[in-house]
């Protein structure tokens, strides 16, 4: 991150991102804000420490790792195998006895994670407004993986 004393917008947004905090996370926004606005210039610790003011408590314990999943690259890693893993089982069917569920669309599905610290990611339809329904085929997969 440091480059002869300094940084760069750029790379501290790739800690904030790395480390499962959304730049668009509102707890960031002023940070986020000024950070935009200064571009690829390099910031030294005093201009870091002036553009983070409030929001510094969020950031050190971002930076640090100190959030409730430290390591989020390989958590999400992690995520990402399940969920190709399971993506094409086409098992099961949808639920005929109540009719949001009966007329889904069986082939959207997604993973959203979200932790105490608002820590996000997401995978597949996600964005989508679709019914959740959970399978006993789907809980056999998480359980027991090949």
């Amino acid at each position: 991150m440091a480059h002869h004393g300094t940084t760069t917008a750029a790379d501290i947004g790739t800690h904030i991102e790395n480390s499962g905090i959304g730049a668009d996370d509102f707890r960031l926004a002023t940070t986020m804000a000024l950070l935009q606005k200064l571009g690829d210039q390099p910031i030294d610790f005093e201009q870091f420490a002036a553009i983070v003011g409030d929001e510094l408590l969020m950031l050190n314990r971002a930076f640090r790792r100190q959030l409730v999943i430290p390591d989020w690259q390989e958590f999400c890693s992690d995520i990402e195998t399940v969920y190709r893993h399971v993506a094409t089982d086409r098992s099961g069917s949808n639920a005929d006895y109540i009719p949001i569920l009966r007329d889904a669309d069986s082939e959207r599905w997604g993973v959203a994670v979200c932790s105490v610290d608002g820590q996000r990611m997401g995978l597949g339809d996600v964005d989508v407004y679709h019914s959740i329904q959970y399978t006993r085929s789907a809980e056999n997969h998480l359980i027991h993986p090949e």
